[in-house]
């Protein structure tokens, strides 16, 4: 069994976990390492740029950030390991992280399938989110005009901060920050939430993961489109189209607890 190595960038702890685990891993099968991190632990074994690294399981040491990091680029099964602050997609921490691979190495774990955001503009795919895609003003204190159809449909118009555009995973960051609500992961669906919208009407919709989304810029003025806070690009296009992705995350678990986990929300 192939396994690739991802540490967060500029934490000693996730790094000294990494070695750890990397070691203990070699012992039994294949390691290979994202590029840079085998030569800050001193590691044998191969390295690969991250966008290059395929294993059949993706080992994450980190906070969410880090695993989105290692979702969009790297292929594989992912298990995080959490040395950050919530590590709400994570499945287990330092201590109990070589037990996890002992039960991978069994076969004894499940697989959560996790759908994702395709963004485009002007016919030209962006990377995938894994929980969501954000347009806001470039501008600071400077709203934009929006509007959002559903399917060619007209569905809502607003002057606003921003549009977050989340999948169900992405229900208990971002979106959730903006009133949306929390959404199961095994509900097909995507959320439409405004950012501090200049309109009392202005609620998150919930649409079918099936639909089109399209935003309009309504104005000509320039935007900024993040994608899981690691993709960054300005815009000036009048209009940026949501999707489902034919692509999936497939994540590493050992119980089902969703629910147990959204007590991580209240830290």
């Amino acid at each position: 069994m192939k396994f690739g190595i991802v540490s967060k960038y500029g934490s000693e702890e996730a790094d000294k976990v990494a070695k750890e685990i990397g070691d203990y891993i070699a012992e039994k099968g294949e390691v290979v390492f994202e590029e840079g991190v085998k030569e800050r632990l001193g590691s044998k074994g191969a390295s690969k740029p991250l966008n290059e690294l395929c294993a059949d399981v993706i080992v994450v040491v980190g906070g969410d950030g880090t695993i989105f990091r290692a979702i969009q680029q790297a292929k594989g099964k992912v298990l995080g390991i959490n040395v950050g602050k919530i590590g709400f997609l994570a499945e287990c921490v330092p201590s109990n992280a070589k037990d996890a691979i002992d039960r991978i190495f069994k076969g004894d774990y499940v697989i959560d399938r996790r759908g994702k955001l395709a963004t485009e503009i002007d016919g030209v795919r962006l990377p995938d989110a894994m929980n969501e895609s954000v347009v806001h003003t470039s501008h600071i204190s400077k709203m934009r005009h929006f509007r959002i159809f559903i399917d060619d449909e007209f569905a809502e118009e607003f002057r606003a901060d921003g549009v977050i555009f989340a999948t169900p995973t992405g229900s208990t960051g971002y979106a959730l920050s903006a009133g949306g609500p929390i959404v199961d992961p095994r509900v097909n669906c995507f959320i439409v939430a405004p950012l501090a919208p200049f309109k009392l009407s202005a609620r998150p919709l919930i649409v079918p993961s099936n639909a089109k989304i399209k935003l309009e810029l309504a104005e000509k003025k320039s935007a900024v489109l993040v994608i899981d806070g690691q993709y960054q690009k300005d815009i000036n296009e009048q209009y940026v189209t949501f999707f489902q992705s034919e692509n999936y995350a497939e994540f590493i678990r050992f119980k089902p607890d969703f629910y147990s986990r959204i007590g991580k929300l209240v830290v």
